[in-house]
């Protein structure tokens, strides 16, 4: 049998060192144990019988010394095993942290809140298409259309973002749950990694947006959190709750409509993070109309750093929301090398014209934004 547990990173990797030094202990007292009765020595055999001559004055001769040996052994085992099995948790508190996580062509950010709740938003995976798409130059378009895909290359190249880049990631910082999962809309660059998440840690509840009719990695996504007893719940416009001091705001999408659903860029969950003075804006992959019709409903938008919409794509970052939210940073989760050309040059110079300063996952690795209400401070893994 197998369990997956947190794993301890940097100088706390000795902690695997120690865990076998009981084993080494437990090993060698196994070595001598004996625990059959051994042969009496003959009757005529000159050699002082030892252990009769213990049992006369009430002892055998090591035996106290050896069951105390036993005995914290076993004890030394069990705590090596229990620190092993349960790393101490290595999230921040006591600021809102937000790491923007270098999946390639997707998106996945987990939430810190200064309370030590947590909340991923998206779990990255990888586009499938109908055919096989060459990196496009920026010039070209339209981009090809999305094509959700069960077969299992897709099936396994997701399992390996959800499992070998955000899976490990948490586990890195010790978390065994993840209080929130936000599943923004249900491409597969963004839930397909989600699958790993729910089988490997204790979801607190799994939060979805409006779903496309039949949409089918919806359907597989919440038959997971099903299988695992994961609460799912639904998130709109309007919706507004606090966390550990944060406001969290869901300014998109709209409320359910009797029309149905097409676009899934459209649908996306838009969330607005504020702690003290400080905003963050997390746009997931919504596109100009979606983006013209938030800033005609009123919403508060303003904010110091957005997750550019839509990894950068020409369709989206319009001028009506970049003066909206009028950030001074900017980050665009996106691929080293975007077969889709992301981000745009257009998209870059909306952004560079405004003075905003952007960072990208493909070329900075992940990026961490903290802060605690009055300041933001932004590092990346790459410097």
């Amino acid at each position: 049998a197998t369990l997956r547990v947190p794993q301890y990173e940097g100088s706390y990797r000795i902690i695997y060192l120690l865990y076998y030094v009981p084993l080494g202990m437990i090993a060698g007292l196994t070595a001598g144990w004996r625990p059959v009765k051994a042969v009496p020595y003959l009757r005529n055999d000159p050699r002082p019988d030892r252990r009769a001559a213990g049992r006369q004055r009430g002892k055998i001769p090591g035996a106290a010394s050896g069951r105390r040996m036993r005995i914290a052994g076993a004890i030394a085992f069990l705590a090596a095993f229990a620190a092993v099995m349960r790393p101490v948790e290595s999230i921040p508190r006591g600021n809102l942290t937000v790491y923007f996580l270098d999946v390639g062509q997707g998106d996945s950010a987990l939430i810190v809140f200064p309370g030590g709740r947590t909340m991923l938003v998206d779990g990255g995976g990888e586009i499938r298409f109908d055919h096989a798409q060459p990196v496009l130059r920026e010039s070209e378009a339209p981009e090809p259309d999305y094509v959700s895909s069960t077969d299992d290359a897709s099936i396994e190249q997701n399992s390996r973002v959800g499992e070998e880049v955000v899976s490990r990631f948490l586990w890195s910082l010790g978390l065994r749950r993840i209080d929130y999962v936000v599943a923004t809309h249900s491409h597969q660059d963004h839930v397909g990694g989600l699958f790993n998440v729910i089988d490997n840690f204790k979801v607190g509840e799994l939060l979805l947006g409006r779903a496309p009719l039949s949409d089918i990695e919806y359907s597989r996504l919440t038959r997971a959190a099903s299988r695992r007893g994961v609460p799912v719940g639904s998130v709109a416009a309007g919706d507004r709750f606090d966390l550990d001091g944060v406001t969290v705001e869901v300014p998109w999408p709209a409320r359910p409509r009797p029309t149905p659903v097409i676009n899934g860029n459209n649908e996306s969950i838009v969330l607005r993070l504020s702690l003290g003075t400080v905003s963050i804006l997390m746009a997931g992959d919504i596109e100009r109309e979606a983006e013209e019709e938030m800033v005609r409903s009123g919403a508060a938008l303003k904010a110091d750093l957005l997750k550019a919409p839509h990894h950068g794509s020409r369709t989206s970052s319009s001028s009506a929301l970049l003066n909206a939210v009028s950030p001074k940073f900017a980050v665009v989760s996106v691929g080293e090398q975007s077969r889709f050309g992301h981000p745009h040059s257009e998209v870059l110079s909306r952004y560079l014209n405004r003075g905003v300063s952007l960072y990208r996952t493909g070329r900075s690795g992940m990026i961490t934004a903290r802060t605690d209400g009055n300041t933001l401070s932004i590092q990346t893994f790459r410097h």
